[in-house]
Parts: C-alpha cells; sequence; structure tokens
C-alpha cells in the first residue's frame, strides 16, 4: 500500500493531494487546504501497475513544489519525566470534549504526547504582516501542575475565549489550535495582537478578556501532520 499526502503552499494558491493505492485500486483527492475536495478512483490490470502510477504521480507534484507531508521529519523533545499518553486518557479527554480526536493528532498524544519543536518556528503564508512566529510548548496530556505545557491547563484558560470546536494544541503568547467542528483537523493560528480594540466583532466579557471570532483565525494546515511537517521545514 501506498499513502501519500502532498500540500502546495505560496501564499496564493493553497492546495492539497492525497493519494492512496491498495493493490489494484488508488484513490486520488484534492481541493483547497480546508476543503473536502474532489475524489477520484481508478483500477489497474495488476497491482504492479498500480504502484508505478502512483509512484509517477507522486514525482509529478513533487516536481511542481508539492511538499510530502512528513511529521516524523520534526523533532521533538518531551520534557524528562514526562511519559506517552495513555489510550485511558485520550478517550477521557475526547469524552470532556464530546467527540473524537483527528486520527493523526490522537497518534501525537499516544506516540509522544508534546514536547518543544526543532525547528521552534512555523512560517505563516499569506499573512499581511506576519512572515514566522514561534509556536511554543506542543501541548501534552500532563497534570495541571504544568500550566503552559498541559493541554488540559490550557483549554480550561483558552477554550472560553476561542470559538467553538478550537482546540487550542500549541502556542506561548500565541496560539494555535486544532478544528474539531467547522473544517476538522484543520490548524488554525490565531495572533494574539489581532483583535483591535476597535474591531466591531470583538466581543469582550465583563472581566476584559476578549473572546476571539473565526475571523481572527487564520488557517495554517489541512492538518495536524501537515502542521508538523511545515514546522519540520522552517529555515531562517
Amino acid at each position: 500500500m501506498i499513502l501519500a499526502r502532498c500540500f502546495f503552499d505560496d501564499g496564493k494558491s493553497r492546495k492539497f493531494w492525497n493519494c492512496t493505492q491498495r493493490g489494484k485500486k488508488q484513490t486520488v483527492r484534492h481541493g483547497r487546504i480546508g476543503a473536502t475536495g474532489r475524489e477520484t478512483q481508478k483500477s489497474f490490470p495488476t497491482s504492479a501497475a498500480a504502484v508505478a502510477d502512483t509512484e509517477k504521480l507522486l514525482r509529478q507534484k513533487l516536481s511542481k513544489g508539492y511538499v510530502l507531508v512528513e511529521p516524523s521529519k520534526l523533532k521533538i523533545s518531551r520534557p524528562k519525566g514526562k511519559r506517552k499518553a495513555t489510550e485511558t486518557q485520550v478517550r477521557a479527554l475526547e469524552s470532556k470534549l464530546r467527540t473524537e480526536l483527528p486520527e493523526d493528532y490522537r497518534t501525537f498524544l499516544l506516540t509522544q504526547n508534546g514536547g518543544v519543536p526543532n525547528p521552534y518556528f512555523v512560517t505563516i503564508p499569506g499573512h499581511p504582516y506576519i512572515d514566522n512566529v514561534a509556536v511554543g510548548y506542543l501541548l501534552g496530556i500532563y497534570g495541571r501542575s504544568e500550566p503552559w505545557q498541559s493541554l488540559n491547563a490550557v483549554m480550561d484558560r483558552k477554550l472560553p475565549y476561542l470559538p467553538k470546536g478550537q482546540l487550542p494544541i500549541a502556542g506561548d503568547s500565541d496560539t494555535f489550535t486544532l478544528s474539531l467542528d467547522s473544517k476538522p483537523g484543520c490548524v488554525y493560528f490565531w495572533d494574539h495582537e489581532s483583535v483591535d480594540v476597535e474591531d466591531e466583532d470583538e466581543d469582550e466579557d465583563e472581566e476584559g478578556h476578549v473572546h476571539f471570532n473565526m475571523s481572527h483565525g487564520v488557517l495554517l494546515s489541512g492538518s495536524f501532520d501537515e502542521f508538523l511537517t511545515r514546522i519540520a521545514m522552517y529555515e531562517r
């Protein structure tokens, strides 16, 4: 079987291309990042022919500037003493959120569970005034004694001020979220200075906390694995 996931993003044209080959069958899905896209299926006389055609298509995409999604390229250092999340912990998180997590993010928690990425920055394509930002800490399912590293602690602090269905997954002063509702599986960037005090869409509560609207979020990637790949690609 071959599973190839790619994306192209120059800030203007933002596209994904996914291809799955199983036996004699090949399935291709492509479209704009954040959209469902179009799916086409093709059958071949033999598995070898299907493999050959899939590899050919992948080479063509890479030659056109598409990037292969390879999250394993990113080096992530988990703090000493922190362990991978357990299936029980992940299920408890899903129960709290009342939804199933995207498979790639679920796998991240079960195999890595947070840490400091190297590189530490990510490019924000097409942003009007931001070229790149620090990713901060990739949150893990830890105890609440580590408020800046703990997914549960950050959820309690930030969920009330983010649009419904946006799960904070990383960040420092800025925030990165995983969409669980609209455009499920996509990652958004939220600039802490993006809300103008004169913004008509701003919603401020009695304690002075600003509630972000979806118009303040920047769609960064089509999946969590793509998000990790984008960090790994970063060059100063």
